[in-house]
Parts: C-alpha cells; structure tokens; sequence
C-alpha cells in the first residue's frame, strides 16, 4: 500500500481509484490525497460516485439539521456550500460538490460524515477518536467536539508515536484490531502554532472554522494494530493537573456507548442494538480510562506524559476506580 498521491487534487472523471479505509475497499471516481491507496481486485466494500444527487423518496424516520435517515435506511446528507450526498445500503454514497468546495472540504464530510454513517448502516459503529500507536499499541482519545483529541494526537504525534486514524475509529472487539483511517488529521490554527506546524491555507476544512488537515504521511500507520487502551477526554480547569480514572466494564460501556460517532444515527437505525452490543464487547476486553485534561495548551505536555504512562500500564494501576454502573431495575 502507498499513500494517495501527496500533492494530487481530486481528478473529475476518468479512472476509478482504490484505497482502503476504515478495514474496507473503496472505490472512487475521484482521487483523493491522503487516503491509502489499494490495488486489491475483486468487488469493493464500498462504491463513491460524483453526481447529481437527488432527495430520497422514501418517509424520514428522523432527522437533524443537516441529515436525515429514511424509511428504506437511506440517509440523506445535506451541508449548504460543501456536499450533498446519499448514503445507500451500507455501500454506496454519491456525492454532488457544491461550487467552489475544495478538496479540503470535500474529504472532510465524505470522510467524515458520510463515511461514518455508512458504518452505522453497516453495523460497524464507528468510536469518536483519534488513535494514535505508542510501543505497538493502538491507544484511542475518545470525546466530545472539542475535548481536545486531535491536540492531544498531534502532541503525541510530535514525540515520535504513530498516527492510525482521525476522528473515526473501526474497532473490532473481538480481535481488538483498530483499521488505519487516513494520513491526515484535523487541527486547529493555535494547536498547529504551537507545534510549529505550517498550515497549508487550500486544507481549510470549514469555510467558519480556523480548522484544517495537517497532512502526516511520515508518522501514518497503514496496518491495523491492537487496542491497548481507551482514554475518554474532559476538560478540566487551567492550570489543572491531568487526573485518570479507570472505569469497570460497566461504565466503560456506558462511555463507549456514549462516544461513538453520530450515535443517533445508530439509534434511529436499529434502536441502537448494533453499538449497545459492540460497546459492552469492548468493554469486557479493552481497558477505558477517563481523563480530564488542562484547558490550556501548557498543560498538553503533562498530559502526554500521562497518556505514555497509561499505555504502559503504570498510570492505569495507579487511577482510582470509579463506581460501577447500578441497575435501576
């Protein structure tokens, strides 16, 4: 495998593409930069199209402000000046660009959005993380919007870990392989500053959002590799030291549950049976540790260290145990 052409926009037309994400094989009508490249034959897991799209049919069964699932289980996604897209069947999404949205904009509600309900429609619910590799394990910094997962990868990153996917995580909680995601990951103009990195101004994700792809071929990991541990992030307060707490598989599975990515979808899909079952899975397997973090950057190297430590296992042997989770019955 190699990583999708470095400075390639995505081409209109022509060849199709193969690449692998999230453990599946996409094909595309359009070349996009950081995902991996594949040359696998057979049939694809999933098929991307650019096309005019039109607005399904069938009754809504729920909706929000920019999505809306239906009756047959097609989801329809709609982002005024980026994308319109159907996603069908857990294996197809086709996508109408609106005029003047970028690559940038383009592979982050493709790759974001339409690709993480796609798994929901597959019953494969994806963990809101960015998971990075540390001595050979996959650690995942699970979270809100904002609780600081892309930060915290990018300062792991810097100390020489591994990036293994962004935003999304695939996790199987049998084998407890995570699936490489794409050699990029979403940052803030301040985290970017203060790791010294050069934003490139044509991979601003949102047109609002001082928010772009920091590109990371070099420390990109291209194979699944096993699950060593789950931290869900919480801010704390500034100045405020890093504080663990280790969950039992109870309340690791409330967390999970809590934290996987567009979880609603999830719910209004099946009832949510599919992520209830894949989070109390993986949570009798995979260690889950709450941490509040610092609210300023300072603290971020602190935080690092905590976070090796953890992966090691000295910080999660020393975390006090929370209370577990009791029936209301």
């Amino acid at each position: 495998m190699t990583v999708g052409a470095s400075a390639a926009p995505a081409a209109r037309g022509g060849e199709r593409r193969r690449y692998r994400l999230n453990g599946l094989l996409v094909d595309s009508d359009r070349a996009f930069r950081f995902l991996v490249a594949a040359e696998a034959a057979g049939a694809p897991d999933v098929i991307l199209r650019f096309g005019p799209v039109r607005r399904p049919d069938a009754a809504r069964i729920w909706q929000d402000r920019i999505l809306s699932l239906h009756a047959d289980g097609d989801a329809f996604l709609e982002v005024p000046g980026a994308v319109t897209a159907l996603i069908r069947g857990g294996r197809e999404i086709t996508v109408e660009a609106a005029d003047g949205a970028t690559d940038a904009v383009l592979h982050n509600w493709v790759f974001g959005q339409a690709i993480g309900i796609l798994c929901h429609q597959r019953g494969t619910p994806p963990l809101h993380a960015c998971v990075v590799e540390i001595g050979g394990r996959a650690v995942a910094l699970a979270g809100h919007s904002g609780s600081g997962k892309s930060t915290t990868a990018r300062a792991l990153i810097a100390r020489g870990h591994g990036l293994l996917t962004d935003d999304q995580a695939i996790i199987d909680p049998d084998s407890l392989l995570v699936e490489p995601g794409w050699a990029a990951i979403k940052v803030w103009a301040n985290t970017a500053a203060a790791a010294g990195d050069r934003l490139d101004p044509a991979l601003r994700v949102h047109a609002q959002l001082d928010k772009f792809q920091l590109p990371l071929e070099g420390a990109f990991r291209r194979t699944p590799t096993p699950l060593g541990l789950v931290v869900i992030l919480r801010k704390g307060e500034p100045g405020e030291g890093p504080r663990g707490e280790m969950a039992d598989w109870r309340r690791a599975a409330a967390l999970l549950k809590t934290f996987v990515y567009r979880h609603r979808v999830g719910d209004a899909l099946d009832g949510g049976r599919a992520q209830f079952a894949w989070s109390l899975a993986l949570a009798r397997r995979a260690p889950v540790v709450t941490l509040r973090r610092p609210d300023d950057l300072a603290g971020v190297p602190a935080l690092c260290d905590w976070i090796e430590q953890a992966a090691a296992g000295a910080a999660i042997a020393a975390a006090r145990p929370v209370e577990p989770v009791r029936s209301r019955a």
